[in-house]
């Protein structure tokens, strides 16, 4: 082999190796949590109490989120800001107790998973240039299932009950995922953000039962 094509080849050794040190996924925690507002389809005229959400994940999905300290908090936090911005409720807090509100809303977290898996090719030193022409370098799936009650605090008793679920699939690119909380890199179709937007559509779906369930003089 020529001096010339030795030249080459480690110039596009080098290359490679260059592109694919930039080719790691974002954390777990910024690919999962970081998502854009949820759109306002409408208001609840009640005061509503988000309570933490309790955790059903099985062992093995517990597991391998550990490195997502308190992940129940961690959603129940998410959705209280997502349905805060979406002006849900015509007032949401965050409560310990089921009192002190119209109605109190408690559930579980009854799966959350976000595993990530990369494609071989580009991370081949001599073919790293490919991630530059638009090759996925990575991927992931994602799933996520809540179950969620409307209660209410007086009498105790639920006035409905919800269980949404939903899974996704993701490519990143190399230059989606240089600036990953800029614009449009954000995950818009989440699993998360899917059941997110699915209890807040089914909750504004019944409405009308709840305030006549806790204001019966407003029927």
């Amino acid at each position: 082999m020529s001096r010339r094509m030795i030249r080459r080849v480690l110039c596009l050794c080098v290359i490679g190796v260059a592109t694919a040190a930039c080719m790691a996924l974002p954390g777990r925690q910024v690919a999962v949590f970081q998502e854009p507002p949820l759109p306002m389809k409408g208001t609840i005229p009640l005061i509503a109490g988000l309570m933490t959400l309790e955790d059903a994940r099985p062992v093995d999905e517990r597991r391998a989120m550990r490195d997502i300290e308190k992940l129940p908090e961690r959603v129940t936090l998410q959705i209280l800001i997502d349905w805060k911005d979406a002006n849900l409720f015509r007032q949401l807090n965050h409560v310990s107790e089921p009192q002190g509100a119209d109605v109190i809303l408690k559930g579980e977290l009854r799966s959350f998973r976000w595993k990530p898996s990369y494609a071989w090719l580009p991370y081949i030193p001599a073919l790293g240039t490919l991630a530059a022409f638009g090759v996925p370098v990575a991927y992931s799936d994602d799933a996520v299932e809540i179950a969620l009650d409307v209660i209410d605090p007086k009498s105790g008793q639920a006035i409905a009950s919800y269980t949404k679920m939903a899974q996704s699939h993701h490519s990143y690119w190399v230059y989606r995922y240089q600036d990953f909380t800029a614009g449009d890199d954000r995950q818009t179709n989440s699993a998360f953000r899917q059941v997110a937007d699915q209890l807040q559509t089914a909750m504004l779906g019944d409405r009308e039962r709840m305030v006549a369930a806790v204001k019966p003089a407003a029927r």
